[in-house]
């Protein structure tokens, strides 16, 4: 496995979840074509999501391989502030 996440439990309790590289390619080609604009060398990405969160993850290696520069919060509460930058 490439990474461990865990299910939010909403159906019982937290469970771990394997994520191939594969399945991390997926979705990194799935967030590209979702975001073309976003996910393009030389743009910027303001990660707001625990790194925890599945979206993150494919969002934060999607950034690296398109050459993103990434940020991060250190607060939910700070995201305004932060977006005004």
């Amino acid at each position: 496995a490439a990474t461990l996440i865990y299910t939010s439990g909403t159906t019982g309790r937290p469970k771990g979840c394997q994520l191939t590289h594969s399945n991390l390619l997926y979705e990194i080609r799935g967030a590209k074509a979702c975001f073309p604009d976003h996910l393009a060398k030389g743009e910027k990405l303001l990660v707001f999501l625990p790194l925890a969160h599945v979206l993150a993850r494919a969002l934060t290696i999607g950034a690296f391989a398109n050459g993103v520069t990434l940020g991060f919060t250190s607060d939910i509460k700070n995201l305004v502030a932060m977006l005004a930058v």
